[in-house]
């Protein structure tokens, strides 16, 4: 079972329900809910994908605000900063609010869970602390160490940072690591590879991890010709972090997880 944090448009979960999994999406966008049970309406019947229609918040059943974009980005948030963070204006509505405790104990702990919640993402790294069984896998999209630091804190010891930019250099391993193959080719609106089927030697500890963001902050400082060839060098061998252009998804899992996993 793999866990979508943020169903948006649809395009992970088709990734990982044509992979063979089975699908929880979160989404709190009314015009994306509707849109998904359209999409999704035979997955919706078969018992592949529970759609949850509500927002990751602080606390559940509650009626908080959340924030839409215009139709034609469909961006939303629960935080009216990150709706509007191009200075475009968003609607308000009211959405229904749930827990990561609530969505693990309705439908189970996910083998992976995808976290692109436009600034939710610190609400659910906070709430994988303490909690008494985990996702092996989680990602999320950061901009900063405040995410990755809470991440460390609930467990997580192996990091792997994709840069989503440039998904377009990744291919789906044949044979596949995770799951079913399915051929795809990977775009800006999607999470990509995930668990076993990103590049073994990528993973990392904390202070790897720490390092490589050092790297990634400086490339704007750095002279045209540096920032020209670690961009050919990272593209040529998928080292997002040293491509300068983009933005980020940080991957984590333990070391045990990888070892166990990779052991099937």
């Amino acid at each position: 079972m793999v866990y979508d944090l943020g169903l948006h448009e649809g395009h992970d979960a088709r990734f990982y329900l044509d992979k063979g999994f089975r699908v929880v999406a979160l989404e709190a966008n009314p015009l994306l809910c509707r849109q998904a049970r359209s999409d999704f309406a035979a997955d919706i019947a078969a018992g592949r994908l529970h759609l949850v229609e509500k927002a990751l918040w602080t606390g559940a059943d509650a009626s908080v605000p959340f924030h839409i974009r215009d139709e034609s980005t469909l961006w939303s948030s629960i935080f009216i900063e990150m709706a509007e963070r191009d200075g475009s204006p968003s609607r308000r509505v009211e959405v229904q609010t749930t827990t990561l405790g609530n969505l693990f104990n309705e439908y189970g702990v996910p083998y992976y869970a995808k976290c692109d919640l436009e600034g939710a993402d610190r609400i659910f790294a906070e709430q994988l602390i303490g909690a008494e069984r985990r996702p092996e896998f989680v990602s999320v999209e950061f901009d900063s160490l405040e995410v990755p630091r809470l991440l460390q804190q609930a467990g997580y010891d192996r990091f792997q940072i994709v840069n989503q930019g440039h998904l377009r250099l990744w291919r789906p391993p044949r044979p596949p690591r995770e799951g079913d193959f399915a051929n795809v080719v990977f775009h800006g609106k999607m999470s990509g590879l995930f668990g076993l089927e990103l590049r073994p030697d990528f993973w990392t500890d904390f202070d790897g991890f720490a390092r490589r963001m050092e790297i990634w902050n400086k490339l704007p400082h750095m002279n045209a010709m540096a920032r020209y060839l670690l961009r050919r060098w990272g593209k040529a061998t998928n080292r997002g972090w040293l491509i300068g252009r983009g933005w980020l998804d940080l991957h984590a899992t333990t070391q045990r997880a990888l070892r166990d996993n990779q052991a099937r």
